[in-house]
């Protein structure tokens, strides 16, 4: 009889103990359910409230004309969105929008100033959340000429060309600005920009072509220009000739 007692018990233990070992990985898999999904709904919300600034961002990319409002309504959805949900690249948008915002303005008016203030803590915020960004990097040097902060553009820019040595719709833009910033840079950054200045003939040559017409810039141009085949220097100097 206690054998078939001390069977039956440990028959009974067997039935039981699988059930008790799976109610902690129940337990475990819902909670991880439940913080997988309480994750995802501030992405949820963010991605819902940065619509406006989104669509403002997607305008300014299609070189359509956005109104005034709609850079104000923009740039402050992406700041509503990161509220719930900080990403570097919404902050980046976010400070392009402020930029725009700004550049509208007159210099000297205080609301301007505001606005690019705002802009350059977007953008460095931007950076330090995700410091792989060539355009990020390129606007901080943009707002530090705003500021005057000739030394800490020329940084910006370096690290613009250096993250991201091809990026070709922002090519013309870093260019102009980067010859802008000419002065003040030392030998190894004029290298950096002596290939963005080969790589924009490459992609775009007739932006290249009004870059030269500034008497300043054309032996910068002409020299990194060395770079290319005797035809590519000869073709340039040809469409440069008529407008001097």
């Amino acid at each position: 009889m206690p054998m078939a007692i001390t069977g039956s018990i440990m028959e009974n233990t067997g039935a039981i103990m699988p059930i008790s070992r799976r109610l902690p990985a129940a337990i475990f898999g819902f909670s991880i359910g439940a913080i997988l999904i309480t994750m995802g709904v501030p992405r949820l919300i963010a991605a819902y409230l940065s619509l406006p600034g989104d669509i403002a961002i997607f305008g300014l990319r299609e070189d359509r004309t956005i109104l005034p409002q709609e850079l104000v309504e923009g740039a402050t959805a992406l700041d509503e969105a990161n509220a719930w949900e900080m990403t570097g690249a919404r902050e980046a948008d976010r400070s392009v929008l402020l930029l725009v915002q700004a550049e509208s303005l007159p210099r000297g008016d205080q609301a301007r100033d505001a606005i690019l203030a705002k802009a350059m803590a977007a953008t460095e915020q931007s950076l330090a959340l995700l410091p792989a960004q060539p355009v990020a990097w390129g606007n901080l040097a943009a707002l530090k000429v705003e500021a005057g902060d000739m030394q800490g553009a020329v940084k910006a820019i370096r690290l613009s060309m250096l993250s991201g040595p091809v990026v070709p719709g922002y090519v013309p833009v870093r260019v102009k600005l980067g010859l802008h910033l000419l002065p003040y840079m030392d030998r190894e950054t004029r290298g950096l920009l002596a290939r963005q200045v080969r790589l924009l003939w490459l992609i775009e040559p007739a932006s290249l072509v009004d870059l030269g017409k500034q008497a300043d810039t054309q032996d910068f141009i002409r020299s990194a220009l060395d770079g290319l085949s005797e035809r590519d220097q000869e073709i340039f100097i040809q469409r440069l000739s008529p407008i001097q």
